[in-house]
């Protein structure tokens, strides 16, 4: 019987280079569930009637079943996120042993299901500000640890600040078991290159979690991270449908794709994405929407399709988050693949 499960688990586990299962094996061996619940843009500087939405919003997505929960110091939220998980934490369980178990125990092994990440903001990059910044997110978070932290951008850095600094202090917090993973957010090829070319690196990055959707795959970067074995996260999935003005001819491959699979049109980029070897962080506040999400590693589209809507999106290069950052980015990558906004 353990044989078994093992065996069951690792179906689970698919390799970075192909398509995604429900969890992933990140490169240290920690694993992650491939599809995450955001607390970002929708949510952010929640307060007040938004912020007892958050907080309804993800009670609801812990009882959907999702398990892998992004957040980051600068959504400035993390201090109402605290109180739902301290509540979930200390739910008693349902499977008739809890008058065996301490609640400590029982608390302990709750946390163990859970895959909380937070990032570092921009303004706390400095080695001086790095570690109390993290310290006040895990307080807010009300946690003893997380399991993976991202530095947020490579941008803007404060003056005499270089990544190759910012990440040694990362590599710190690894090393105290206040984090079991580290990695980074938004960044290109130029930056990874930074870090992993440090001659003291002791903890590579296992994530990058980056804006992607069907019509903003940089492919040269996905191959990188796949080389790397670093996971590519998407953020921002939805955007063809949410973020940008109407594309008939790429939304009506899209409708097309979704009809012949009797599906959703949003599952379906969904699901792409994962197609690609591309993890998912998306958010919702309805119940079924979060539901649906978290199915978008069963649903299987066959390879003409994927060519078909990879082959759409690729027309346009549409970008939502850090533009000004990543402008000269993207005229480059537009004019070497011939791409248009």
């Amino acid at each position: 019987k353990k044989d078994k499960k093992k065996d069951k688990k690792k179906e689970r586990k698919i390799k970075m280079d192909g398509r995604l299962g429900n969890e992933v094996e990140l490169r240290n061996g920690k694993v992650t569930p491939s599809v995450g619940f955001g607390l970002g843009t929708a949510w952010y500087k929640a307060s007040g009637e938004k912020g007892n939405a958050l907080q309804e919003s993800l009670k609801a997505a812990l009882e959907c079943g999702y398990t892998h929960i992004d957040n980051a110091e600068m959504y400035q939220n993390e201090s109402l996120v605290g109180p739902v998980l301290e509540e979930w934490l200390e739910a008693e369980e349902e499977d008739g042993e809890t008058d065996r178990k301490s609640k400590e125990e029982r608390k302990q092994k709750r946390r163990e299901r859970l895959f909380i990440v937070s990032k570092v903001d921009n303004k706390s990059r400095d080695p001086t500000l790095l570690r109390t910044a993290f310290l006040t997110s895990l307080r807010e978070l009300r946690l003893d640890y997380l399991d993976l932290y991202l530095i947020h951008s490579p941008f803007n850095l404060p003056d005499g600040v270089t990544l190759p600094m910012v990440w040694e202090e990362m590599e710190k917090l690894v090393d105290e078991g206040l984090v079991r993973s580290i990695g980074v957010s938004n960044f290109r090829i130029c930056d990874l290159e930074l870090i992993l070319s440090s001659p003291n690196l002791r903890h590579a990055p296992v994530v990058n979690q980056c804006e992607v959707h069907a019509q903003l795959l940089d492919l040269d970067l996905l191959s990188y991270c796949q080389s790397k074995k670093i996971l590519l996260t998407s953020y921002g999935g939805l955007g063809p449908l949410r973020s940008f003005s109407s594309n008939d001819a790429f939304l009506n491959v899209l409708s097309s794709i979704a009809s012949k699979y009797n599906s959703d049109t949003g599952l379906i980029l969904q699901s792409w994405l994962l197609h690609q070897g591309v993890g998912v962080i998306t958010t919702s506040s309805k119940p079924s929407r979060m539901q649906q999400s978290l199915t978008a590693p069963s649903l299987s589209l066959s390879s003409s399709d994927l060519s078909l809507l990879t082959s759409a999106g690729r027309k346009r290069w549409l970008r939502k988050f850090w533009t000004d950052e990543m402008a000269n980015y993207d005229k480059s990558y537009r004019s070497r693949y011939d791409l248009t906004t």
